[in-house]
């Protein structure tokens, strides 16, 4: 019984000290994505790796091996989001019928081209030697192929950011569950490369 509480209390703590690392790393807004890579290689590869004495320095060098690839894709994704979000005050002043339109072909390019961009920091990990090309077409095929668990990852993260939102005071506790649940999904939808890789 009171190994069960430890356990629970280890769990706690690592979901808290995640978080604290996320909220430092996001916020210099460069590093938004680079803090993404390195904790997900901490969290898929730390296990079966012992070279690092710590998670901590587990996490600096995925940050520092992957930044440069990673800084590439959170610009491709602020630029995706940047059109898109024109692309809705635009169609602010069109006729209703192509408002809904057109509204609704951005929010879901805007949804498909982030989910594709998420998956590849995982395949970044998973596959380093690849080029950008092989990492986007492997991205976007996984996208379709894995479809229920990508949008189900997204309702996630939609009701994480709302809940954030409306109590600001569970922020450590519910960015740290995100993050395991992008962990989880993410396994999922790249299990049969970590099979090769792993």
């Amino acid at each position: 019984m009171i190994a069960r509480i430890y356990q629970l209390l280890d769990y706690i703590m690592n979901i808290v000290i995640l978080s604290l690392i996320v909220i430092l790393g996001f916020l210099p807004v460069i590093t938004f994505f680079p803090t993404i890579v390195a904790l997900l290689g901490v969290k898929f590869f730390y296990v079966k790796k012992k070279a690092w004495g710590s998670h901590v320095e587990a996490f600096i060098h995925y940050f520092k091996n992957n930044f440069k690839f990673a800084f590439m894709s959170q610009l491709i994704w602020m630029l995706v989001m940047l059109i898109g979000t024109y692309n809705l005050i635009i169609v602010q002043n069109m006729n209703s019928i192509y408002k809904v339109m057109i509204s609704s072909f951005t929010v879901f390019f805007m949804t498909f081209m982030s989910l594709v961009i998420g998956n590849m920091l995982s395949s970044l990990l998973i596959n380093p030697n690849d080029t950008l090309i092989e990492h986007l077409k492997k991205s976007i095929l996984l996208v379709v192929i894995k479809l229920p668990q990508s949008f189900l990852l997204v309702f996630i993260f939609f009701i994480g950011g709302n809940l954030i939102l409306i109590i600001p005071q569970l922020v450590i506790i519910v960015v740290g569950l995100l993050f395991f649940v992008y962990y989880i999904l993410q396994k999922k939808i790249w299990y049969e490369f970590f099979i090769k890789r792993i």
